[in-house]
């Protein structure tokens, strides 16, 4: 006789370096100055720095909010009288 479950298949976890902490949603919209609902519309348009479901919940790696911070660092220039942005 076979049981049948609905159980999902389990997904490997993203590893979290040891002493990472883990910010709610509302922790990484204060860290990163903007609102809570800008974060929600981020994660519906896969924009924004990477954040962990922990069950239902979505916690953000506070390392990984600075790494994304600094990935969208702007450094301006000046060339001729128009000035210039460089992307890093």
């Amino acid at each position: 006789m076979s049981v049948r479950t609905n159980a999902k298949p389990v997904v490997p976890a993203t590893p979290i370096p040891s002493g990472q902490t883990l910010l709610t949603v509302q922790q990484a919209a204060e860290f990163l100055q903007v609102s809570f609902w800008t974060l929600l519309l981020w994660r519906k348009q896969a924009k924004g720095p990477p954040y962990i479901k922990v069950g239902h919940f979505i916690r953000y790696a506070e390392g990984d909010l600075i790494d994304w911070l600094q990935s969208n660092k702007i450094r301006p220039t000046m060339q001729g009288r128009r000035a210039s942005v460089i992307y890093e």
